[in-house]
């Protein structure tokens, strides 16, 4: 049987040998693909450099013409037939066009600027000239006429022509005609770096060659001096659409991109050969096949020690795994190396420890589940205890507010009860005269007894449903019925006070989620803190506390406000009035718990409570509750 070590060396060789040359295969087949899309892309990027620099170039001296057309001092010299000074000002032009003249609305060429100088020969008349009519016929535009042999300048050139008409472009006053060599073309192709051994080149829409490396082929027929089977590509060249293609011109295979000019006709092409053109994949294909026997053999060496250095400890495990079967915890494993095996023996170690210290401390881990099971008890029951707290808090502030109403509520129940007892002291009175019994009148006392009883039944509801300790239940409640019921406690105890309580409830308001007492305790608290506010300040007039309902249906919130015309508070106080415990009242007047028993109560229903005072003038706080 073969060792491990020999399985994982034969293995790892195997493995790289399929993986190298599955990934080898793929990535010099689709490398090498990329690497001739990458220069066909190349070939047209030169090829449209090419183009764009020329239609540049042209853009160029056409802007240069409309300037000189549209100066004003080329028109003062034409009117003037200032021809000395015309051609001073056509010799700043002489860095761009070689020839520069201008031809009259006659036909007669009156100024003639050749290389910078004027010109003193005769000069020529183009009324039959063909190219006389094609100004006619193209009023303000730039036509390029076929290049050929130039009489001025002894070369080859591009002769290019603008007509000019007057203001209303209805009346024909001359044109410009400009002359330019060839061989300036020519450097916008010489720049092109296409490769060691391609060109480029510019052929007009005849086919003939306008720019080309050996100069004698200037003006020559493209499909006759590139050779047979060319005439084909000439066709496709002068057609002004772009394309590349793999065909043999000048003798060589290759590459050829062409892209045509379509405002002047011309077409620029880039040729590579295909010897070029396979040159960077070729020393790919070269570097490819020696990268991958490098790897291959250093495959097989890596492979030798990674299967060596598994081996051994996986034998030192299986040694050690049998002692701790037997029960011996004590032996340790060196740890080889910080790869996976080491991290493989790390564990192992780890594992044996752990078994030998679950053997020697599980009693002293059941202890501890015990103690953090008690601590939750007790935090539970903490919890418990501070709810209640709480509760008895709101409680004993509710009843502290009953002691507040006692005297106003006495005198409410006072009121209708000495009511009742005059109307049952005169009916005693009208039944012991013995006198013909009046029904109607009797009914009259009777509606007056009834109506003081039931106010009287009202008030005592009103304080016992006040005073009872919430059940922290939460039903739908009318926010204006919560008003009105406080209202009915604390509106005769305030008046005695000579405070005004007003209130302004909306009249469809919805019902809100909530706890009626915890409610009713809030919005007395609010009132009670507004009527001290308003003794606190002393005014003899009094003062007025509002309670307001509205609905915010933007924002579907029951919107509650109660407002005073007290002492205020200052910027300083409002940044601290809900804390527990702080008060502006004196000692002996409050604890400072009222506000923030009001702040729970309306957390508690998901609300939220805001302040806006201003000392001296009033207070205002605002409870905003949901709307389920």
């Amino acid at each position: 049987m073969r060792s491990l070590r020999s399985r994982i060396v034969a293995s790892q060789v195997t493995l790289v040998l399929f993986v190298a040359g599955t990934l080898g295969g793929l990535s010099f087949f689709s490398i090498t693909h990329y690497l001739k899309i990458a220069e066909k892309k190349r070939l047209g990027v030169l090829v449209g450099h090419l183009t764009h620099n020329l239609e540049s170039s042209i853009r160029d001296k056409k802007a240069v013409m409309e300037l000189i057309l549209n100066d004003k001092e080329f028109e003062v010299y034409r009117k003037k037939f200032q021809d000395i000074a015309l051609a001073q000002y056509f010799e700043k032009f002489a860095n761009v066009f070689s020839v520069l003249s201008y031809v009259n609305e006659k036909g007669q060429e009156e100024v003639k600027v050749v290389r910078g100088e004027k010109e003193e020969r005769i000069l020529r008349d183009f009324r039959d000239a063909p190219l006389f009519q094609e100004a006619l016929s193209h009023p303000g535009r730039l036509v390029v006429f076929p290049a050929g042999p130039s009489a001025e300048l002894g070369s080859p050139a591009v002769k290019l022509m603008m007509s000019r008409y007057g203001y209303f472009g209805n009346r024909f006053i001359g044109l410009l005609l400009a002359e330019f060599p060839l061989s300036r073309l020519q450097e916008s192709v010489d720049v092109l770096r296409v490769s060691k051994n391609g060109f480029a080149g510019l052929v007009d829409k005849e086919g003939r060659i306008l720019a080309f490396p050996r100069k004698d082929r200037i003006l020559a027929e493209f499909s006759r001096v590139a050779g047979p089977g060319s005439q084909g590509v000439s066709d496709r060249m002068t057609s002004s659409a772009p394309g590349l293609e793999r065909t043999t011109l000048f003798g060589m295979d290759g590459f050829v991109a062409y892209r045509g000019v379509a405002s002047l006709g011309w077409s620029g092409f880039v040729f590579m050969p295909y010897a070029d053109f396979m040159e960077i994949p070729g020393m790919f294909h070269r570097t490819a096949w020696g990268v991958l026997g490098g790897v291959l053999l250093m495959a097989v060496f890596l492979s030798g020690r990674f299967a060596r250095g598994i081996a051994r400890p996986v034998e030192q495990l299986t040694v050690f795994s049998d002692r701790v079967a037997g029960g011996d915890f004590t032996q340790r494993l060196a740890v080889p190396s910080r790869d996976e095996i080491g991290r493989l023996v790390e564990a192992f170690n780890r594992m044996v420890e752990n078994l030998r210290q679950t053997t020697v401390s599980r009693d002293a881990l059941l202890q501890e589940v015990e103690q953090r099971r008690s601590a939750e008890e007790g935090l539970t029951r903490a919890l418990e205890e501070l709810k209640k707290a709480q509760a008895q808090l709101v409680q004993s502030s509710k009843m502290a507010s009953v002691g507040l109403l006692a005297g106003g509520v006495a005198h409410e129940i006072n009121n209708p009860l000495v009511g009742v007892l005059n109307n049952v002291q005169l009916m005693k009175m009208l039944a012991g005269e013995k006198k013909e019994f009046d029904f109607e009148e009797f009914r009259q006392l009777c509606d007056a007894i009834e109506e003081s009883s039931h106010r009287c039944v009202r008030i005592t509801r009103s304080l016992l449903d006040f005073s009872h300790a919430s059940k922290g239940i939460f039903e739908h409640l009318s926010p204006n019925q919560i008003v009105e019921k406080v209202f009915l406690l604390v509106e005769k105890e305030i008046s005695l006070q000579h405070i005004t309580l007003h209130k302004e409830l909306a009249g469809e308001v919805p019902y809100v989620m909530g706890d009626s007492q915890l409610l009713q305790q809030a919005i007395f608290d609010l009132i009670n803190n507004a009527r001290w506010a308003i003794e606190k300040k002393g005014d003899p007039a009094g003062g007025h506390i509002t309670v307001k309902t509205e609905h915010d249906m933007g924002r579907r919130e029951v919107v509650l406000s109660v407002s005073d015309t007290g002492i205020g508070m200052s910027a300083e106080n409002l940044a601290k009035i809900f804390e527990p415990f702080f008060t502006t009242k004196s000692v002996g007047e409050g604890t400072g718990l009222g506000l923030s028993i009001i702040y729970n109560i309306v957390k508690s229903h998901k609300g939220t409570i805001e302040v806006q005072s201003t000392q001296g003038q009033g207070t205002t706080f605002v409870v905003r509750l949901p709307v389920p």
